[in-house]
């Protein structure tokens, strides 16, 4: 973030903390199941003395009600859940504060200088459905309609299903049924960023996109693990349609290619044979003769009698991809018939989304310094990171000197000299110490940034999360046999002592280490249909992925009297998202659930989560990776292996090479997916009143496949040629730059003491460090502010409501010439 946008954020969270400044049931009341918790969180929380504002925007003590209501909802529902009283924590609350506060900047006329979109990290076991669920409940209590996305329909369909209770409760209506997305009666809509498109698609196709945008500025989109919609998926989306005549086309000649292997023609076929004609015909024989190439479980997967294809990322079974050489395989294994669809729309996601009032993001990393940018610029978002509940919890016991592993607070700025500019403006942030040599302290701040600080420049926290543990070296192997003996020996001398989840690239690499490992371990194991699971989802049983999921922590049924864990096989879905909820405190004794990984993705946000599947909240959680030393991707790195760099390192850091180098030309595919965007409503307006025809068609579809290899103007020239009257701003063919944002110059007319020429704040004697310490107190929970700086003695203030010392919870720099 800018140093405006950082202004905004401190300001945002004053704001919050001046409303929640005490635990909203006190240590002296006694918690019991049989205690009605909405009632008593009603009685004892203290009540707004006065509306707080921030940006114009105003949270009285109606929305504070609300807030309260929510939460003791949310608490009961927990209690009949789990039949023991729990309250959602204050890193929950407070991070439903902040968007909640946003959120009250929407209903009414008031200010526009708000961010559209706000981004939080939320660490993976940190109760992020939960704080998500509330976050909705509060917008449909201020009569807007929240619509939660998330691109894994497991996951969307699993939060929703958890949460239905809460809803419930607080008396809204609520579905997973992307069709109610349009319905105003339902308040909240869990869904995909897919049936978001589809709807904004529907509007535009109807002629009604006008209409529909105007009912979403009474709309907040809620985006879980915002990473994989904004980034991955591009900014633009191919919309296909069926045409009648042209799979009557297709279907002929695939049957003729079966039969005969090749198409024949009739006198007739010959004199009307047109460009179109050849097209769909060349298209046809390709797709009969790349069927012959695909292989089963590596690029389509029979799930459900069915047949899905197989993302090449992540190995997950797409739904929404139905290639035609998929088509020609279905129509030979269950005799379906091909429907020919072609691109008939271009839909921009980036304006799908944008036409909500905001967007909150809740996501469990927010990518490298590239995709930071990409959000500031296109979405105009403000990022944060939220802390680790038990990282603001004390822990007397955790004391003495500093040791890998510990929560660190970052006191100065020294270190060596490669990372002197990185290091600037990081004194006061937490992060955590990765490894330590002679005197510097190599520190991860988050979404592994890593940096390496003077031991006197790192002070070590109070903690009681842990990072997991990693058990072997990550040196490649010699090739994937090596690597699948590797895999199922530790597996199988891990699994008598705690449950084992093993990530593998493709469905193929699931059944086959699958089957070693029940050769390896023996009857108990192969004899029982899960005592090794395959976790694949099966779209026609979406349930049953979930259901796998909670058993696999499950200790293994019948056998001898000696405890035994399950072995779960799964690809990069079962990597994202999902809780292998561990109940058995003997487990994380013995180290806790273990993630073995036998590749390392390019994206550092996939690997962030694919390491939350263990160590989850207060549970220890350990991991190892084995890579394929013959795997391309190991390949193309090992030359760039720094000395003393782990491969794991290597990976993620040429990965984000790549990730910033496709970044660079994001500006302009940015510009293109918006004027296909345009020029799609205005072919639809025409198409829908039956003012074009086959040669149009033809020739918008040609546009709709080509359009990313034109320039901006080449492309309005070209839809000239299908519709002549279409007027295009000048604005829609300039093309966009990607660049990193320029703090906004300060509002004064001369430059205040302190200002540097460099245009930088720093502290002087005209313009002192004002800094702020957040206290809370350890008896009470209440939250005071005194000025502090991190290199300083620690403050000693007590409690205006009890009297303890208070302690530090977190630094907020702020200099003379901005208070």
């Amino acid at each position: 973030n800018t140093t405006h946008q950082r202004r905004v954020l401190w300001e945002l969270l004053a704001a919050a903390s001046s409303i929640y400044k005490a635990p909203l049931i006190g240590a002296n009341v006694d918690m019991s199941a049989e205690m009605n918790v909405k009632d008593v969180i009603k009685k004892s929380a203290p009540p707004m003395k006065s509306a707080v504002f921030w940006k114009g925007v105003s949270f009285d003590n109606k929305d504070w009600g609300l807030i309260l209501d929510i939460v003791g909802a949310a608490a009961e529902c927990m209690k009949q859940r789990f039949n023991v009283v729990m309250i959602p924590h204050h890193v929950q609350i407070i991070t439903v504060l902040m968007f909640a506060i946003r959120a009250c900047g929407v209903a009414g006329s008031g200010p526009t200088q708000l961010p559209k979109t706000m981004l939080a990290r939320v660490g993976t076991g940190e109760g992020k459905s939960l704080i998500i669920a509330m976050l909705a409940a509060f917008v449909a209590k201020k009569g807007l309609r929240a619509h939660v996305i998330n691109d894994q329909r497991v996951l969307t369909k699993r939060d929703f299903d958890t949460n239905k209770p809460l809803f419930e409760t607080l008396g809204l209506k609520a579905s997973s049924d992307e069709t109610h997305l349009k319905n105003k009666e339902y308040a909240i809509v869990y869904c995909s960023g897919d049936d978001v498109e589809e709807v904004c698609l529907e509007a535009l196709t109807e002629g009604t996109s006008a209409a529909y945008e105007e009912e979403l500025k009474k709309a907040i989109l809620i985006v879980d693990e915002v990473d994989g919609m904004i980034f991955d998926k591009g900014p633009a989306s191919l919309k296909e349609f069926a045409d009648r005549e042209f799979s009557e086309w297709v279907n002929t000649w695939l049957e003729q290619l079966t039969e005969k292997g090749k198409i024949q023609r009739d006198y007739d076929d010959f004199r009307s044979f047109g460009e179109s004609q050849a097209t769909i015909q060349k298209e046809i024989q390709e797709a009969f003769q790349e069927s012959f190439k695909k292989k089963p479980d590596k690029d389509y997967s029979e799930r459900g009698r069915d047949l899905y294809y197989l993302d090449e990322t992540t190995g997950a079974a797409r739904e929404d991809v139905n290639p035609l050489w998929l088509q020609v395989l279905k129509s030979q294994k269950f005799e379906q018939k091909l429907s020919y669809r072609y691109v008939k729309a271009v839909m921009c996601r980036l304006q799908c989304f944008m036409n909500y009032s905001c967007i909150f993001g809740l996501t469990g990393s927010l990518g490298q310094a590239a995709e930071k940018n990409y959000l500031m610029q296109y979405y105009d978002a403000i990022t944060w990171e939220v802390p680790y509940f038990l990282d603001t919890c004390r822990n007397d016991a955790e004391k003495g000197p500093l040791q890998q592993g510990d929560m660190v607070m970052i006191t100065g700025e020294d270190g060596d000299a490669a990372g002197a500019r990185q290091r600037k403006g990081t004194k006061g942030s937490l992060g955590r110490l990765v490894e330590m040599k002679g005197n510097l302290c190599r520190v991860d701040l988050g979404d592994s940034k890593e940096l390496n600080f003077n031991q006197t420049s790192v002070a070590k926290c109070v903690s009681i999360k842990k990072a997991p543990k990693e058990l072997v070296d990550d040196a490649p192997l010699n090739g994937p046999e090596a690597q699948e003996e590797a895999v199922v020996k530790l597996a199988s001398s891990k699994c008598p002592e705690v449950p084992v989840l093993v990530l593998v690239k493709d469905a193929e690499t699931v059944k086959r280490v699958a089957n070693s490992l029940r050769q390896a371990l023996g009857p108990a194991y192969s004899e029982d249909p899960e005592g090794v699971i395959e976790l694949l989802h099966n779209p026609r049983n979406p349930g049953q992925f979930v259901t796998l999921v909670d058993k696999s922590t499950e200790p293994l049924a019948g056998g001898d009297k000696e405890k035994r864990f399950r072995v779960t096989v799964t690809t990069a879905e079962g990597g994202r998202g999902h809780d292998y909820r561990v109940v058995d405190p003997g487990i994380d004794d013995r180290g806790g659930l273990l993630l073995i990984l036998t590749w390392v993705p390019w994206s550092e946000r996939e690997w962030i989560q694919f390491l939350g599947r263990t160590g989850r909240q207060d549970h220890a959680g350990q991991f190892a990776v084995f890579l394929n030393g013959k795997d391309e991707q190991v390949q193309s790195v090992i030359k760039d292996r720094r000395q003393g760099e782990k491969m794991t390192k290597t990976i993620l850091r040429k990965g984000d090479d790549r990730n910033a180098a496709k970044l660079k030309g994001v500006g302009t595919d940015i510009a293109k997916a918006k004027l296909m965007h345009k020029l799609s409503t205005h072919y639809w307006n025409a198409h829908k009143q039956e003012l074009t025809d086959k040669n149009q068609d033809w020739l918008w579809k040609k546009l709709c496949e080509s359009y990313t290899s034109l320039e901006l103007t080449a492309i309005h020239t070209n839809f000239l040629e299908i519709l002549d009257d279409v007027q295009i701003e000048e604005s829609d063919l300039k093309e966009q730059t990607f660049e990193i944002k320029k703090d906004p110059p300060p509002q004064q007319s001369a430059a205040p003491a302190g200002k540097e020429a460099g245009g930088k704040y720093a502290p002087t004697k005209a313009c002192p460090l004002k800094s702020m310490a957040e206290l809370t107190c350890q008896r009470c929970g209440l939250v005071n502010f005194a000025n502090w700086a991190p290199d300083q003695a620690l403050p000693k203030v007590s409690c205006q409501q009890c009297g303890a010392t208070t302690i530090v919870s977190s630094f907020v720099p702020v200099y003379a010439s901005t208070l």
